[in-house]
């Protein structure tokens, strides 16, 4: 997917990264993320202000990091919400979309788009690109509150009728951003291993829950020390590992090129004519400059290509 936008070219460079913590045990399983460097990433890359939808961009790459942890190298993850909702009166179309994929990076895009009316209703899909398979699984369903978003409530019955393994979902996202703009987070997800009764992960979850210090480290950056903190009472044998996640998309400027070569004469004639021949990557809205020149090449090459047609 590519875009059009007009704005002074300035392509980004920083690949910001997010840590996240994996524990396994013989009856269970987690991962913890922040996932604050990554959300702001997307926060600045596609202009949002609306603290609403920072909230719901969070929690989609929240959910999009811990669901890909327990996947194979090289399997792919997408978390997708959209809905409708009504800011001062202005009716928006909002979509979030996060994507891990590789062994440990992830991409994606936030759009807020003025409509003209509203639909009451919301989606929220995962799509899973497992190795090997050549279809990918696709689990859809309606968004809890179409008005307030993607929640970690929807990725909770996600878990609970898609993964078929019971889970514990939390990603918070309350009183998301203070005045100085940091954010308080925290992400994890949970789920029992085969041969363990289910009512453990509540048992697990309340235990680390009602510490002081789960409260403390949504303010501060996790890593493996503080999640062992936290889990120093849990009478289980727990191994731990770390993982770093990049913002970072495949995209080229030769990718984006193939896709102008493809568009049609008029449609070339009208980009050349606009002041910016700026084109953007709907994954990570990397935006790709193009000279008048480089667009003239594509017109003669469409021109040269009609007329062997013709022949």
């Amino acid at each position: 997917m590519i875009k059009f936008i007009k704005r002074n070219f300035q392509p980004f460079t920083k690949n910001p990264t997010d840590l996240l913590v994996h524990l396994f045990s013989p009856k269970f399983r987690a991962s913890f993320t922040q996932a604050k460097k990554i959300t702001q990433e997307v926060k600045e890359r596609n202009e949002i202000e609306d603290l609403n939808l920072i909230r719901e961009i969070h929690c989609a790459y929240s959910s999009s990091i811990l669901l890909a942890s327990f996947l194979n190298s090289g399997e792919r993850i997408k978390v997708y919400s959209g809905h409708d909702s009504v800011t001062f009166g202005q009716a928006f179309n909002v979509d979030v979309l996060a994507e891990s994929w590789g062994d440990h990076f992830i991409r994606g895009f936030a759009r807020k788009t003025e409509v003209d009316s509203t639909n009451e209703q919301g989606n929220f899909c995962v799509e899973r690109r497992i190795f090997g398979s050549g279809e990918p699984f696709v689990s859809a369903r309606e968004l809890g509150d179409f008005n307030k978003g993607l929640f970690d409530e929807d990725v909770q019955q996600y878990c609970d009728s898609s993964e078929q393994i019971p889970s514990k979902v939390y990603i918070s996202g309350k009183n998301f951003e203070d005045k100085s703009g940091n954010y308080s987070t925290l992400g994890l997800l949970i789920q029992i291993l085969p041969g363990t009764e289910k009512e453990y992960i509540d048992e697990i979850y309340e235990k680390i829950s009602q510490k002081s210090f789960f409260k403390e480290i949504h303010n501060t950056d996790i890593d493996e020390k503080s999640i062992k903190k936290l889990f120093e009472d849990v009478n289980d044998d727990i191994t731990y590992s770390t993982k770093e996640f990049t913002f970072k998309c495949d995209c080229t400027k030769e990718l984006v090129q193939k896709f102008l070569e493809s568009m049609d004469k008029d449609s070339l004639i009208k980009l050349k004519q606009d002041p910016y021949q700026l084109i953007n990557c709907s994954f990570c809205n990397n935006p790709y400059e193009f000279s008048r020149d480089e667009i003239d090449s594509f017109i003669a090459d469409d021109l040269i290509d009609l007329s062997v047609r013709r022949k």
